[in-house]
């Protein structure tokens, strides 16, 4: 009996920098069947919603165990990332700017 494959799955979390940059540092992972070296891209969309999700920088790959992270400088509005491979995306991690 052959065991099920878990399907992939994506999940980011974002942790607001306080440097002058005014940028937040992203960190997921991929789970599930194939999450090593998958490629995936990081989308962009200001909050509230004006459109659509816009890719950000290149598509990078995961690490071999399934791991990524990207920063992102000059937050100069609430945004909200997803990170997508093929058909699956992350939930919406939504993250807010504002001037100390």
């Amino acid at each position: 009996m052959a065991t099920a494959k878990i399907p992939l799955s994506l999940a980011i979390a974002a942790a607001p920098s306080w440097s002058p940059s005014c940028g937040d540092d992203d960190r997921g992972h991929a789970v599930g069947h194939r999450q090593r070296r998958r490629r995936r891209a990081t989308a962009a969309e200001p909050v509230p919603v004006h459109g659509g999700f816009a890719d950000v920088g290149n598509p990078e790959l995961t690490l071999a165990n399934g791991t990524f992270a990207f920063n992102v400088l000059g937050v100069a509005a609430n945004i909200q990332y997803r990170v997508v491979s093929g058909a699956v995306a992350s939930a919406d991690v939504v993250v807010s700017a504002s001037l100390g």
